[in-house]
């Protein structure tokens, strides 16, 4: 239940290699709230959203491989639901690691011999375009590639209330 300490992180390194390790061959477990596997995910990307560990860190290359759809999904959604509930902008380094993370799964979930194995991952990016925490030219072109994976997201009454707010700036694209 506890957060990525970034002082703890560099000695349970070896632990958090393990478990990514592990995501191969481990199920999930039933009950969401408590699955490790979604904490590792938390963890791994917390630290990378700090700017504690670079997007080319073995740690994460490995997640990425390894992690099913659904569980990078909610690493995604993890992102998104953060970035809409935090009350302040986000940090330009910040916002730069995130920019690279999203350019980086999109390539990866683009050149994929098919598609359907990145819907749950790519569907996350809808918290994204919620939270009003990117410009509004960047989160449209971006959230119109993540819609060519589909519709599939949970967050329909806020993406709706961002295309709102776009409509008079950006009508073709709320469109």
């Amino acid at each position: 239940y506890s957060p990525a300490y970034s002082n703890v992180f560099p000695f349970l390194r070896e632990q958090y290699q393990a478990a990514v390790e592990d995501l191969r061959v481990s199920p999930a477990s039933e009950k969401e709230s408590k699955d490790p596997q979604r904490k590792l995910a938390e963890h791994l990307v917390a630290t990378y959203w700090r700017g504690e560990i670079p997007l080319d860190d073995p740690l994460l290359v490995s997640f990425w491989k390894n992690a099913s759809d659904e569980l990078r999904g909610h690493v995604m959604d993890f992102i998104g639901r953060n970035l809409k509930s935090t009350g302040e902008p986000l940090k330009p380094d910040a916002e730069e690691r995130l920019r690279a993370l999203w350019a980086a799964r999109y390539s990866v979930a683009s050149t994929a011999p098919s598609k359907e194995n990145f819907q749950e991952e790519i569907s996350g990016f809808g918290w994204w375009f919620a939270s009003d925490q990117f410009d509004e030219e960047w989160i449209s072109q971006q959230y119109l590639l993540a819609l060519e994976f589909g519709s599939k997201t949970r967050t329909h009454h806020f993406v709706a209330d961002r295309l709102v707010g776009l409509v008079n700036h950006r009508p073709l694209e709320a469109l």
